[in-house]
């Protein structure tokens, strides 16, 4: 039986925890469609637990399992006891804990510094007293509090008092240090640990901070340790440790040797400058788990502790012979090596590593013999990492590593803005990498469905639909820029002429569906453009009847299988998301004749204008096709201005799909395309701002009624709306959305320039003196009402 509180936090409502009060196994983690952070409290592995549930970068769920103190699932979160994630592959991984004293993760343990004493011997103030000098705070009382969380993060707070031995007052580290019980002194130290779980980021974010600031500087000397443990981060398993890394100053990087793992007898390189941040990595097989500081290591205050084979490598430095490796003693942070051996290891202990002197007043540490480091360790030293586990072999937490621990806002956490590249353009100022990061998703129009001869040796897009003159190895490098700056590129199949007689083989959807050779053709291409996903642009048909239907679905689950089956890295080399994305018809959502069966219709009791309405309805819901698509761009244009609510068909659409998948509202902005007289029955201009609108001096700027008008009849039935057809109403209608109902909704361009090629002249088009709403005015608006960065690439 569970019991089901809503906890108030920071005066908010913000999670509703499920505590098992039977105390049997919680189930594998799953989290509503409507939900990014999740908390529930249950057993995990016979240990009570708060497990936290977050949203990932690629919209997949991963968990953390606190421990908890007691079985009533209270002061939890000391450590971790699992992780779980699902992997590009799809593989479903569980990370329990090692067996042993230090199973689980994410506890805080401290090294007390050794000293020289007055009777010639050395060691720590804590062995003088019999005590241990490096306690694992798993075994210490504390207090767990769950300090806040909303839809995009949790934060979780753990804090207790860790002790160490040291002085009654203060001496130098180097100074000899007296026997005599009498000056020493045991101290309790207060210790805070943090846990944030962040929708859309891959990892927790596991912060420290030890309060040195009730005692004196220089009577207590130690390290920092934590996040300590012990996992079974690959899956489980036993496999042997294929792969050891880390960074401070240098990078350490050791090679496995003929056994395939790790041994005293690796070889290594210590003398790489690190650019990137501190970080810890071990490898087992294809498996990770690693440690990242979420800073430049250039601002990192932590210190290392010495080493004087920092800055060489194997050929120089033999090591500690007769190992190859460094001594354990001399590695930047705790991990295998302690037992070690010339035999590989399954061993899959990971912690952190900072210079011994927390607690001093130094500002500066030495790491060899000739070279320094700033430090600080008091009064409250802190920092805050990546605890990193993933399938990618190490490959993951290198990248985090490499970027310095930054998180950028990606489209994952980020609201959607897409925007359409004509692949047409083909003018160098306004190449596919010149296009504005105020975008985050770039869809290359259009791809043929039934893509012409193609290999892995092409080199140009002939047959493909692509209209690029640049090679694809250019496109692709194009491509890549982009994704490294947070873009996800989509390759768009179809288009409102591609579809209807593409590359010359009639019905180019039918040859899709029915023929795999142009399924393999199409993955060749999108696997050679590095693409993040397709889209489907189906614009083949507009009616909405059972053979409509029936090719729609079809073609969605094909596409669908595409994008599953791409490569798993992208262009830049990052891992590949592989998106299914759709534009969707600006009537798909209405309701038609055709769904007389669908409860919210029955409801409405209202048939669309449009003989294309309910076509996605009819796919989406009642063929329960929505589960399959990662995004969805509504076009909302091209069907004039007396008979639509753009409003309308959002929401109806957002009916259709997991408030987790981004709906986005769709903005025709003045090209070529936009001008072309009559379309149901005149086309509606696009403009910037409210005020730049008026129904009766710039017919089309005022979108008259809805989709349920009667407009054929006579005389017509209307259900007036008066609706400003601008860039600010559009956006403005997302923005509310998202802020009352939680949703992470955006907008879509087309297209993302003006084809300046047929000689289109903007001051043709104008409402009072106002120019109709170009691509960057666009961009510009869109971008301060939905509070999205803007950059100084220019989009006209």
């Amino acid at each position: 039986m569970f019991i089901t509180t809503t906890r108030w936090l920071s005066g908010l409502v913000f999670l509703t925890i499920a505590t098992n009060t039977l105390a049997t196994d919680l189930n594998p983690p799953v989290l509503d469609p409507s939900g990014n952070v999740k908390a529930e409290v249950g057993t995990v592995n016979g240990k009570t637990v708060l497990r936290y549930t977050w949203r990932d970068s690629a919209n997949k769920p991963r968990s953390a399992s606190l421990a908890c103190q007691d079985a009533a699932g209270t002061n939890c979160g000391g450590y971790a006891w699992q992780f779980t994630y699902q992997a590009d592959d799809g593989t479903a991984v569980v990370i329990n804990p090692v067996a042993g004293g230090d199973s689980g993760f994410g506890y805080f343990v401290s090294h007390e510094l050794y000293r020289n004493f007055s009777n010639g011997t050395s060691g720590t103030i804590a062995s003088l007293h019999g005590q241990d000098d490096s306690p694992l705070s798993k075994y210490f009382v504390g207090t767990g509090t769950a300090v806040s969380a909303d839809t995009e993060k949790a934060v979780h707070q753990f804090t207790l008092n860790y002790p160490h031995w040291g002085t009654v007052n203060p001496m130098a580290n180097d100074a000899l240090v007296s026997t005599n019980p009498a000056t020493h002194q045991k101290y309790d130290i207060p210790v805070k640990i943090t846990w944030e779980f962040i929708n859309g980021v891959d990892y927790p974010l596991w912060g420290v901070e030890y309060d040195f600031s009730a005692l004196p500087t220089n009577v207590v000397y130690a390290d920092m340790r934590g996040p300590y443990g012990n996992m079974g981060f690959d899956n489980n398993g036993d496999g042997i440790i294929s792969g050891l890394e880390w960074g401070d100053k240098y990078l350490f990087v050791a090679q496995p040797t003929a056994t395939g793992g790790i041994t005293t007898q690796s070889t290594w390189q210590w003398d790489t400058l690190d650019t990137g941040a501190r970080y810890n990595l071990l490898v087992a097989g294809q498996y990770e788990m690693g440690i990242v500081e979420n800073k430049f290591y250039k601002d990192s205050t932590l210190g290392s502790g010495w080493s004087d084979d920092r800055g060489k490598n194997s050929t120089l430095k033999k090591g500690c012979a007769p190992a190859l490796m460094p001594c354990d003693w001399e590695w930047s942070y705790q991990s295998i090596q302690y037992g070690l051996t010339a035999s590989a290891t399954d061993n899959k202990k990971l912690a952190w590593g900072t210079a011994p002197f927390i607690g001093s007043n130094l500002t500066e540490v030495y790491i060899n013999d000739i070279e320094s480091e700033a430090f600080s360790g008091y009064p409250k030293p802190a920092y805050s990492v990546w605890i990193t586990f993933d399938k990618s072999a190490g490959a993951k937490t290198r990248s985090l590593a490499a970027a310095g621990g930054q998180v950028s806002v990606t489209p994952a956490t980020r609201t959607p803005f897409v925007g359409y590249y004509p692949s047409w353009l083909n003018q160098p100022g306004k190449s596919l990498d010149q296009v504005s990061r105020t975008f985050t998703h770039v869809f290359l129009a259009f791809a043929f469905p039934d893509i012409g001869p193609l290999s892995a040796q092409s080199t140009t897009f002939s047959n493909t639909g692509l209209l690029f003159q640049d090679s694809i190895a250019q496109i692709r490098s194009q491509i890549a820029t982009l994704q490294q700056d947070g873009v996800q590129v989509i390759l768009s199949v179809g288009g409102s002429q591609n579809a209807l007689n593409g590359a010359g083989h009639g019905n180019g959807w039918q040859n899709l569906i029915n023929d795999n050779k142009y399924r393999k053709r199409l993955l060749l291409l999108a696997n050679a453009l590095g693409v993040d996903g397709i889209d489907m642009d189906y614009e083949a048909a507009n009616v909405n009847n059972d053979a409509t239907v029936t090719e729609y679905s079809k073609i969605l689950a094909t596409l669908y299988r595409v994008a599953k089956n791409l490569n798993d890295i992208n262009a830049a080399g990052n891992a590949n998301p592989k998106l299914f994305t759709m534009a969707a018809a600006p009537t798909g959502a209405d309701c038609s004749p055709a769904n007389t069966t669908d409860s919210y219709c029955q409801h409405l009791k209202l048939a669309s204008a449009w003989g294309s309405g309910g076509i996605e309805r009819s796919v989406l819901k009642g063929l329960h096709m929505a589960k399959y698509v990662d995004m969805l761009n509504i076009m909302s244009y091209d069907i004039g201005y007396t008979a639509y609510d753009p409003k309308l068909a959002y929401r109806q659409y957002r009916s259709l799909l997991p408030k987790s998948v981004p709906v986005n509202l769709g903005l025709e902005v003045l090209d070529s395309a936009t001008i072309g007289g009559p379309n149901g029955p005149e086309k509606a201009l696009l403009m910037v701002n409210d005020t730049d609108t008026d129904a009766q001096a710039c017919p089309g700027t005022v979108m008259l009624n809805d989709q349920y008008s009667a407009i054929w009849q006579t005389p017509p039935v209307l259900r007036v709306i008066d609706r400003p057809y601008s860039v600010q109403t559009l956006a403005n209608i997302i923005k509310i959305a998202n802020q009352t109902r939680g949703t992470r909704d955006g907008l879509m361009m087309w297209s993302l320039y003006r084809i300046e090629s047929e000689n289109l002249n903007p001051s043709q088009f104008t409402c009072k003196g106002v120019i109709a709403a170009t691509p960057e005015a666009a961009r510009k608006r869109a971008a301060g009402i939905m509070g999205w960065p803007v950059d100084n690439l220019n989009v006209n």
